[in-house]
């Protein structure tokens, strides 16, 4: 945003007021605005690029999103939503995505993050059979092969991995049984006691 424009939308977050294009007549607007960036804003703001002014404007309330390869924890439910959501637009009945395909998923990389991801979900999708199951077969090479080698940082102390490792397949599992408790058992193989003591133990709810 070329800075004079940039000059202008602070004086609108500041006064709450702005003239239509071609308009006489002032306009009172009461908005929240928020902003985003892929760009490191401190260098952008001492660069001269970004107007310090409206960087102090807008950062109220600043949020740092890791890229997903550092939050793979969140790639189950992302998969998960992303899958019922497109099956509902294209008309299919899935169970749901196998534990292996999950798995692929979670262990890519993901350089292009979660619109990466979306666009993958999606074009699976569309090559699947009504009542079949998202599989590896229906995931790319480059996320089939170069995902299942790579290696994840696990915590040193074992307790720690332990429960990190029965977290992540308790994750895995819910996306699969798409949040069904009978269905995430029969795939993490437990009984139903076994099921919600490790849930409680774990400090999971059903819903994650």
């Amino acid at each position: 945003m070329a800075l004079e424009t940039q000059a202008k939308l602070l004086r609108v977050l500041e006064g709450k007021r702005f003239y239509r294009v071609g308009g006489r007549a002032e306009i009172t607007v009461d908005v929240r605005f928020f902003a985003a960036t892929n760009r490191p804003h401190d260098e952008l703001v001492s660069s001269g690029v970004f107007r310090r002014g409206l960087f102090h404007r807008l950062a109220a309330f600043v949020v740092s999103l890791p890229p997903l390869r550092a939050r793979r924890e969140d790639i189950p439910l992302l998969a998960a939503h992303f899958f019922q959501r497109e099956c509902a637009h294209a008309g299919r009945r899935s169970p749901g995505i196998t534990r292996a395909a999950l798995g692929a998923l979670v262990n890519y990389s993901w350089p292009g993050n979660i619109r990466q991801l979306e666009n993958e979900i999606a074009k699976a999708v569309l090559l699947l059979e009504s009542r079949e199951s998202l599989d590896l077969p229906y995931l790319p090479h480059s996320i089939r092969d170069n995902g299942t080698s790579e290696q994840l940082t696990l915590p040193l102390s074992l307790p720690t991995a332990v429960a990190d490792a029965e977290r992540q397949a308790f994750r895995l599992a819910l996306a699969a049984a798409h949040g069904d408790p009978a269905r995430a058992t029969a795939i993490l193989g437990i009984s139903r006691a076994t099921y919600y003591r490790k849930l409680k133990e774990l400090g999971m709810s059903m819903d994650e």
